[in-house]
């Protein structure tokens, strides 16, 4: 009986460690195409503030070409409309696609903000990276994942949350 136990708990090991592995590869879109209107040209994003909008995060950046990197700093900003209600933030991930010349995504990069978890979310939070450029980069793309929870009373035990996210990339038919 301890035999068929330990079976059993040796499946479910790997069964989940094969499902977590296939879920790490979902979130990585590296060799899939951004769709069109995602794309943003190195060539247009300059030294001056440039502005992205996903309704949900707004990004103040400015990109320098550096020829061999990027040098890439700005600010993020989460819609009032969801920090009023889930103004703590559990986690939140910004990421940067390079993309080639046919909006196919080359490398990420993670250049989130550094922020406390459980904390509230304060209006801005600013990032700067260096990142290594590719070769044929022409483009870049945003991605983002987060959740926000609602303030907790001392009366409940749990908060309830509220998942944002953006993909800049075709889904495959």
């Amino acid at each position: 009986m301890r035999r068929l136990i330990g079976l059993f708990q040796f499946i479910h090991i790997i069964t989940l460690v094969v499902f977590l592995s296939s879920c790490g590869k979902s979130l990585n879109y590296i060799g899939q195409t951004a769709a069109a209107p995602q794309r943003i040209a190195i060539n247009k994003a300059s030294q001056d503030l440039t502005y992205w909008d996903a309704g949900e995060v707004s990004i103040r950046y400015k990109i320098i070409d550096n020829k061999e990197s990027l040098s890439v700093s700005g600010s993020v900003q989460i819609d009032d409309s969801i920090l009023y209600t889930f103004p703590s933030v559990k986690f939140f991930y910004l990421y940067l696609y390079l993309l080639d010349v046919n909006g196919l995504a080359t490398s990420r990069h993670d250049i989130s903000p550094l922020y406390s978890s459980h904390a509230t979310f304060p209006d801005q939070l600013q990032f700067s990276r260096r990142l290594p450029k590719d070769e044929g980069t022409v483009s870049i793309a945003f991605s983002y994942w987060g959740v926000f929870e609602e303030r907790s009373s001392i009366l409940r035990r749990r908060s309830d949350d509220w998942e944002i996210h953006h993909n800049p990339f075709m889904e495959k038919l």
